[in-house]
């Protein structure tokens, strides 16, 4: 999604924690992951807005516009977190009058710069629901691909650091027990500097690309 990767990933990423929710149930998943993963229901962060996959693969919901009480809860308890009031008063109005132009507009919200804290601790929290779990184990051959990958990515990482840009480094790797034809791939998300919106560019490594 050019210029607003980084909520298409916040999306792709609750669509995971929901799954693992609600097929290998609660005990699974750690009190965040819990938490975070009502968001499915949030329209202006799920695919109604954001889609992270085709519509194909998007499982059809009765009145998808309309938000779960859960889904607005923490959302709300977000943006009481980081103390953005406008955004804070436009939630509350969403939640008394679900329509889709009010989810629109809050999914452009989330776009602007002057309400990044939001989002920004949401993929933190993200990040540390995640933290726990232990590193994937590859093959040795893979291990040592996957090390060359991280190796070109970090160097690029630290010269585009260097340049005065932020940089979010995000993970995608094969399934282990079934393997399928996901390669390992390292993502640098660069942050632009200029505009009222957020927008970030996207440098991807992988065995057969350099970035």
């Amino acid at each position: 999604m050019k210029g607003a990767e980084y909520l298409r990933q916040i999306e792709y990423k609750i669509a995971i924690v929901r799954d693992k929710l609600d097929y290998l149930g609660a005990k699974y998943c750690n009190q965040t992951e819990r938490k975070l993963a009502v968001l499915v229901d949030f329209p202006p962060l799920n695919h109604c807005c954001y889609p992270a996959v085709s519509e194909q693969y998007v499982v059809p919901r009765e009145n998808p516009w309309v938000p779960s009480e859960e889904a607005h809860q923490v959302m709300q308890e977000l943006a009481a977190t980081v103390e953005d009031k406008k955004l804070l008063r436009c939630l509350k109005f969403y939640q008394k009058h679900p329509w889709k132009r009010s989810a629109k507009k809050i999914a452009g919200m989330l776009q602007e710069k002057r309400h990044a804290e939001v989002t920004d601790l949401l993929m933190e929290e993200l990040k540390m629901a995640a933290a726990n779990y232990p590193r994937r184990k590859f093959t040795d051959e893979e291990e040592n691909q996957n090390r060359k990958i991280e190796k070109r990515a970090s160097e690029r990482k630290r010269e585009l650091e260097e340049q005065g840009f932020r940089i979010n480094i995000f993970r995608e790797e094969p399934f282990i027990a079934s393997r399928d034809s996901l390669q390992y791939k390292i993502s640098l998300m660069i942050w632009e500097k200029k505009g009222k919106k957020r927008k970030v560019q996207i440098e991807e490594f992988s065995a057969d690309r350099r970035g």
